[in-house]
């Protein structure tokens, strides 16, 4: 937060990504997604964080009738 400060006072700009990651995983190919992921050059710290998140979470398809 302090070097987000440091760059608007600097007259710098500052991208915020806010993402919601509760059961939004759950119904997507993690394997697909993370290749995705690398597809869009997504800087690989990022990746990593996510396919840790990933990691032991069950996926699950819901079927509705």
């Amino acid at each position: 937060m302090h070097d987000w400060t440091n760059y608007v006072d600097q007259g710098k700009s500052v991208d915020v990504i806010y993402m919601d990651f509760m059961k939004a995983f759950d119904k997507v190919s993690h394997k697909h997604l993370i290749n995705k992921l690398k597809n869009f050059e997504i800087y690989e710290q990022l990746i990593n964080w996510i396919q840790d998140f990933l990691s032991g979470r069950t996926q699950a398809i819901e079927y509705t009738v």
